[in-house]
Formats: structure tokens, C-alpha cells, sequence
């Protein structure tokens, strides 16, 4: 009676084969970039929800929540780079964010928004801003965390928070060279 053997050869082959398909799988599936992704497609689709309440307020009340916060008399004026925690973009009520703002309370926002990363997490942070003239567009930007996200720098812009936007009404593009360490990131902003 024959027993049935491999060789060394055969079973380092084999093994090689098993390792190509496993690598190939952990590649394909990597858990932690999904999960950037994610986390990238969930603020995008905040600051959509975002730019829309306040385009919605803008349109029920004739003007954007901002314009009483500042000492113009525009019912659309500049902003500069804020966080959307910001009282005066009017997701929250208050500095410490700890009751719903106007756009929340108009009925623009839904109330569910509140409780969001964009809103209870500052590495989450949107960021709302918009040039002087009443047709400038409103810019609701975040930092992306996926590399696929971070490697489109086409679709990138660069700014400081508290900065004045360009005088086109849009964020300045980004760099190829960004180290995505500390104050020199990307962000992604939603179209208008």
C-alpha cells in the first residue's frame, strides 16, 4: 500500500500560494482604511446636511445665521473659517454646545444632528465659511482621515481656522507636499 506524500518543494508552493491569497485579502479588506472611509463619508454627508440647513435658513428667514453675530449689516456677510460648533453657524445654542442652535430649532437641521462626531468630537470638526458678496458660496469643510481621501489632492484645499476666505469665495487648493502632521492638513470642502 502507497501512502500519499508531498515533497518540500510541493508544500513550499503551497504555502507561498496560501500566503499570496491571505496578503491579497488583508490588502483588499483593510478594516482600518474601511474604516476611514466611513468615517470620511459620514462628515461628508454632514457637511452636505450642514450647507443645506443653512442655505434652507437662509432662504425661511432672508438671512444666514451668522449675519446677527457680526457688525455688518448684510443678511449675508463673510465668514471666517469656524467650527460649525461655533453658536453663531447655529448648530449649537451656546459656547459649550450643550443645547441646539437655531438652525436646529428652525426645523432646518434635524435634531439627531446634534449628537453627531461633527458636532460632539473636535477631531471630527466641520469647519462653515463664506466670502462677502451676498453670491459667494457657503464652504462646509472637514480634515479627511482615509488615504484614498488624503492622496485626491485635486480635491483638497488648505486654510487656517479663523482665516479670512480667498477673495474668489473658495478655500486656496491644496499642496502635494502636505504632512498631515499638526497645522499642515487638507481639508475637504462639499460642493455648492
Amino acid at each position: 500500500m502507497r501512502r500519499f506524500t508531498f515533497t518540500t518543494v510541493e508544500l513550499i508552493v503551497i504555502i507561498a500560494f496560501f500566503g499570496l491569497i491571505v496578503s491579497g485579502v488583508i490588502l483588499v479588506l483593510d478594516p482600518l482604511e474601511r474604516a476611514k472611509q466611513e468615517r470620511d463619508n459620514r462628515l461628508h454627508k454632514d457637511a452636505i446636511s450642514l450647507q443645506g440647513a443653512i442655505k434652507d435658513f437662509f432662504i425661511a428667514t432672508g438671512k444666514v445665521p451668522w449675519a446677527n453675530a457680526t457688525e455688518s449689516q448684510s443678511v449675508s456677510p463673510a465668514l471666517v473659517w469656524t467650527p460649525a460648533t461655533d453658536p453663531k453657524i447655529g448648530v449649537c445654542a451656546d459656547s459649550d454646545c450643550s443645547e441646539p442652535g437655531a438652525l436646529i430649532q428652525a426645523g432646518q437641521l434635524y435634531k439627531e444632528f446634534f449628537s453627531h462626531t461633527s458636532v460632539t468630537r473636535e477631531q471630527d470638526a466641520l469647519y462653515v465659511a463664506k466670502g462677502g458678496q451676498l453670491e459667494d458660496p457657503i464652504n462646509v469643510c472637514f480634515i479627511p482621515d482615509s488615504e484614498k481621501t488624503r492622496k485626491n489632492v485635486s480635491q483638497l484645499y488648505q486654510f487656517q481656522p479663523g482665516e479670512t476666505i480667498s477673495p474668489s469665495g473658495t478655500p486656496s487648493s491644496c499642496f502635494d507636499s502636505v504632512s498631515w502632521v499638526e497645522e499642515d492638513v487638507c481639508y475637504v470642502c462639499v460642493p455648492n
